[in-house]
């Protein structure tokens, strides 16, 4: 039963980043004119799915740790998992508050601030990058070891 509970939570946190950060997220700004309009509408939606994200996490975290007891240290699978929490909660916590507080100081073409936002940008991109592939290797490899 265990098994159907982490491979749901696998299947919602991995399906969710892939869905919003890879084809909602570019579809709308693709779609609307108002870039803005776009922009608030994604944050919104990475909102959305950082919390769905740290809720999965933590679940499949705590299953590795009660399944494996000590072994846990030496699963790379629970290390994917943690460094998948750590990365969504710098970008959600870090990032995202200080990307929208730029946004609503305004960004002029050209200034500091919209080259601050650029670099903020450019850093949570590569992390939400970064953990969907953690989460597409999960997929692909499993949330457990294979018993011999």
């Amino acid at each position: 039963m265990l098994a159907i509970g982490e491979r749901l939570f696998l299947t919602l946190w991995v399906g969710g980043i892939w869905a919003i950060g890879f084809i909602a997220v570019p579809s709308l700004f693709h779609m609307l004119d108002d870039r803005q309009l776009a922009g608030m509408l994604a944050g919104q939606m990475f909102k959305a799915i950082f919390i769905v994200s740290l809720i999965c996490c933590f679940a499949l975290f705590l299953s590795q740790c009660s399944q494996a007891k000590m072994a846990v240290v030496k699963s790379w699978r629970a290390w994917l998992v943690a460094v998948s929490i750590l990365f969504i909660m710098v970008s959600f916590f870090y990032l995202q508050p200080l990307m929208a507080e730029l946004k609503t100081s305004g960004l002029l073409a050209g200034s500091e601030q919209q080259q601050q936002f650029k670099l903020l940008h450019s850093i949570s991109s590569s992390l939400y990058l970064t953990v969907s592939l953690i989460g597409l290797s999960l997929v692909a490899f499993g949330i457990h070891k294979k018993s011999s």
